[in-house]
């Protein structure tokens, strides 16, 4: 009778002995993944949006996430994010990082000696005027006016030209392409604006963007204001792929 109270005891002390040991598994996970607020993405964010205290509440949120993939560059507080502009499209339900934005003084910064210039649509004979939007990043040309170039500067027949600002010829001694000088490379988009001087905010993708102000460089300004005296610029966006190769 003894023994079989002795087995009974024993089996007891097993059974709380395994229920601690699960207690203190699940008390250690919990521990080891404990959560934090962190700010997510409830809605794209259009690249070049500048977050604000009045809309910032409709583009991030903060939600408890583990806190075992918390990094320097993760965003714990909204704070964080206000003035700061999206330097690429950010999808819905990502984690926000600190990469993912700059400052607009970082902008600036981005120049040796950066000024503000404006030009309008009317401006210039070839662009993609109208999808071009604020933080995009742009290439500024001065055409070559097909018109104005004669066969009598190209050598008909090679499609060599024998000046490196006109245009070639075929075979037939047709003109068939002009050239482009860079004037500009890597403007920076500050704001554009519609036909009735509307600023055009990038979560919009039907209005049509005909006047722009971008950031350049100081040493490229009196180029620029030339080629756009003579109606005579073309602008090109820089895709990011491009631009971060």
């Amino acid at each position: 009778m003894k023994k079989k109270e002795n087995v009974k005891n024993l089996i007891i002390a097993l059974v709380f002995g395994i229920v601690a040991f699960i207690v203190l598994l699940v008390i250690n996970n919990r521990i080891s993944q404990n959560e934090v607020d962190m700010i997510w993405a409830v809605k794209e964010i259009p690249q070049g949006t500048t977050l604000t205290e009045g809309n910032i509440d409709s583009y991030v949120s903060a939600k408890p996430t583990n806190d075992s993939i918390k990094n320097a560059d993760i965003i714990v507080e909204k704070k964080q994010l206000i003035g700061m502009t999206s330097l690429r499209k950010i999808s819905s339900s990502e984690l926000l990082q600190k990469s993912f934005f700059i400052k607009g003084d970082d902008i600036r910064n981005n120049y040796n000696n950066p000024v503000l210039v404006s030009f309008s649509a009317i401006d210039f004979t070839g662009t993609a005027n109208g999808i071009i939007r604020r933080g995009d990043h742009i290439n500024v040309s001065k055409l070559i006016d097909k018109n104005a170039i004669t066969t009598s500067n190209t050598t008909a027949g090679t499609g060599i030209s024998s000046d490196d600002n006109t245009a070639s010829t075929d075979s037939s001694g047709a003109i068939t392409a002009a050239t482009e000088n860079l004037i500009v490379e890597d403007a920076y988009v500050v704001d554009a604006f519609d036909s009735s001087g509307v600023k055009i905010e990038p979560s919009d993708t039907t209005s049509i963007a005909t006047s722009f102000n971008i950031y350049i460089e100081k040493d490229d300004e009196t180029a620029f204001y030339n080629s756009v005296n003579d109606k005579n610029i073309a602008v090109a966006k820089i895709e990011l792929s491009k631009k971060d190769e």
